[in-house]
């Protein structure tokens, strides 16, 4: 899937503007990797809306009921899309622990994947004969997916189920290495998501988005299985994670910043 370069050939073309949104974020926050809880997903389609021409943002608005936005959209699949338990496995994947390549065969055997489930998606919205009903689903999918796929241990290991069955504890307080990555460290940056938005446009080298919009769903999910390999498992024996450890032990310098863009765009190559 390669994204269309004209901001009016959307619907299908949201998926370029979140996928850099995405990567934005990745980008200038404190880490090579961030997690995606609702704040996080927020935050991705504030930046990602602010991309959109005038024609991009009317085509959404036909889509989405009265009101809502871009980020409301990329929330919805983890609230009211929860209530439709088929539909969670779209939000992850596990891998092999020795894999280094995407098998849909040996990975994805049903489809039921966050990896197939973001190319079906594409393809809805440029269906012309569609449902209106399934194209907004689908709106809503890609938004949330896109960001889930760049959260490391959505792309994981079944054996502890994405960091689920690891218990850690961070300043003190009891949970799983997964919620840690999804929705913990996110509160860490301060103010709403508008506001983060706006801080991360501000830093951002425009110059680095064209490489961000390159690849497929296949090459972003690798990319953060790579994150998760070099990175996320890389717990204490006292399982103990302060904010010092998260922000040091990661393997960045004091200019973070240009790292983690560094790693985030290799991602999508």
């Amino acid at each position: 899937m390669r994204c269309l370069r004209r901001l009016d050939d959307l619907p299908p073309n949201i998926v370029c503007f979140i996928v850099a949104a995405t990567l934005w974020l990745l980008g200038v926050l404190i880490s090579p990797a961030y997690p995606w809880g609702s704040k996080g997903h927020e935050i991705v389609a504030a930046i990602a809306e602010t991309q959109l021409t005038d024609t991009a943002r009317k085509r959404i608005k036909e889509l989405l009921p009265q009101g809502t936005t871009l980020a409301d959209a990329s929330t919805w699949p983890d609230k009211a899309g929860r209530q439709i338990p088929d539909m969670d496995p779209y939000h992850f994947i596990n891998f092999p622990k020795a894999a280094n390549d995407y098998d849909q065969q040996r990975d994805c055997k049903l489809r039921n994947c966050i990896i197939e489930a973001l190319a079906w998606y594409t393809q809805v919205l440029t269906f012309p004969d569609a449902p209106r009903n399934e194209k907004r689903v689908a709106l809503r999918f890609i938004a949330h997916l896109v960001g889930d796929i760049h959260q490391p241990l959505h792309a994981g290991f079944a054996e502890d189920r994405g960091g689920n069955s690891v218990e850690v504890r961070f300043n003190g307080r009891k949970e799983n290495l997964h919620s840690l990555w999804d929705t913990g460290l996110v509160e860490l940056e301060p103010g709403t998501p508008a506001e983060i938005a706006a801080r991360i446009q501000a830093v951002v080298n425009r110059d680095d988005v064209p490489q961000w919009h390159q690849g497929t769903p296949a090459d972003w999910a690798l990319g953060s299985l790579a994150i998760v390999r070099a990175q996320v498992y890389r717990v204490p024996s006292s399982a103990e994670i302060s904010v010092k450890l998260y922000r040091t032990g990661t393997g960045c310098d004091s200019d973070s910043t240009g790292a983690s863009r560094d790693t985030a765009g290799a991602g999508l190559k």
